[in-house]
């Protein structure tokens, strides 16, 4: 499926925002970067095959950094995402991977210290517009 980079991006921020919705909290930070997908031979596509890779702050604040990543969890789970990594860190914070049944994948990683969540957002992999690659 042919799909230009600022579609991309403007699904990943929509998707972005669902979990800070959820979660109470503002997204900042903003950080997007198309990265070339892997062909069937384990290199980096020439042919313009890309997937978006974003990352935010969600500053929740300590103390409900735990109840956040917990929260977080529950909803993947619930929507029938594929639920991993789930890590809990002895200072308090934690780490939760998703990936939905769409192939989006969400990363959601305490900060040290566990004050805010770093969430990575990657879509699925697209062709770029002709030229894009």
């Amino acid at each position: 499926m042919t799909v230009s980079y600022d579609d991309a991006a403007q699904e990943v921020r929509h998707r972005a925002g669902t979990v800070a919705e959820l979660l109470g909290a503002p997204l900042t930070d903003p950080y997007f970067n198309p990265t070339a997908c892997l062909d069937p031979q384990g290199r980096p596509s020439e042919s313009g095959v890309y997937y978006l890779h974003s990352s935010y702050t969600l500053p929740v604040g300590a103390d409900r950094v735990e109840d956040a990543l917990r929260l977080a969890h529950r909803h993947f789970a619930d929507q029938g995402y594929q639920v991993s990594d789930v890590d809990w860190f002895r200072d308090g914070g934690g780490r939760v991977r998703a990936e939905a049944p769409d192939r989006y994948r969400f990363s959601l990683t305490t900060t040290m210290p566990p004050v805010a969540i770093a969430l990575g957002v990657h879509s699925p992999c697209f062709q770029g517009p002709a030229g894009a690659g």
